[in-house]
């Protein structure tokens, strides 16, 4: 079992970098305004390369939300999970809410978009 969150974790990782590198050599960072433009694109390249990124980033944080305590993970998704379709949409809609964050880099965005979504509650014993 801890093989696969080693694989899942090694996976995401990958995924991220690759998808940071692949559409821009001039900066490794993206903003908001640029994975939104890859995100609402006609282009299916775009799509799959925002669905990557996006894919990548839950998945990263779905590998540190089983290693840490709920005050330490970043989002809680359903029990059953998230689809990269629904994700797609919860980030697409927090990025048209929030356009003045057009400064930040779009990975933290992402993860306050699904952070957002599907909050951790810390139960009370």
């Amino acid at each position: 079992m801890r093989k696969t969150y080693m694989r899942r974790w090694i996976f995401s990782i990958v995924l991220v970098l690759l998808c940071t590198a692949l559409p821009s050599a001039q900066a490794m960072a993206m903003s908001e305004l640029e994975l939104l433009k890859y995100c609402k694109s006609d282009e299916p390249v775009a799509r799959i390369y925002c669905k990557g990124y996006i894919g990548g980033i839950l998945e990263a944080g779905l590998v540190f939300s089983h290693q840490h305590s709920v005050k330490a993970k970043p989002f809680c998704p359903p029990l059953d999970g998230v689809k990269p379709p629904q994700a797609l949409m919860v980030v697409v809609k927090y990025l048209e809410d929030h356009p003045g964050k057009l400064h930040i880099e779009s990975v933290f965005l992402v993860i306050d978009a699904l952070a957002d979504a599907f909050p951790c509650s810390v139960s009370k014993k």
